[in-house]
């Protein structure tokens, strides 16, 4: 009984310095949205009609260099990525745990490109392949759900 106790007590003295290399390996927690976005309800238009989606719209550099990573779930229909004039734009997939479909909006607010269930956490750039004024970012899956194509209007 003494033995077992001697051993509890090395433990307990040992933990205090355990504890912090521990913690650092804990996955940060999940952010709640930025507060630089805004949520907002989008209409995809496609070939089966209209689809109203709730998003969440990061319109500053920060809200998009955030966007949803490190998140577990969307907790809204997408987000959406607008920018200020038409651009080259690309996406990454760096700490992203949820798997995406992502569209690609030119100036004509028309799906130019579609990324269908990127990777979580895949550091490969997803490019524009050409200037795009948005980027709508969905759950994996849900842009064939929805008949959502090349060419369909999305309205903000």
């Amino acid at each position: 009984m003494r033995a077992l106790t001697v051993v509890f007590g090395v433990l307990l003295a040992l933990a205090p310095p355990l504890a912090p290399a521990f913690h650092q390996t804990l996955p940060p927690p999940t952010p709640s949205p930025a507060p630089e976005t805004e949520r907002q309800t989008i209409t995809v238009t496609t070939a089966s009609g209209a689809h109203e989606l709730t998003v969440e719209v990061a319109r500053t550099q920060a809200a998009q260099r955030q966007g949803l990573m490190f998140r577990r779930e969307i907790g809204a229909d997408g987000m959406l990525f607008v920018y200020a004039k038409p651009q080259e734009a690309g996406i990454w997939m760096k700490n992203t745990r949820i798997p995406l479909d992502i569209l690609f909006i030119d100036a004509d607010n028309r799906i130019k490109k579609i990324h269908r269930a990127a990777t979580p956490g895949d550091t490969t750039a997803i490019p524009s392949d050409g200037p795009v004024s948005a980027i709508l970012e969905i759950k994996a899956g849900n842009a064939r759900i929805w008949g959502i194509k090349v060419g369909d209007l999305v309205h903000w």
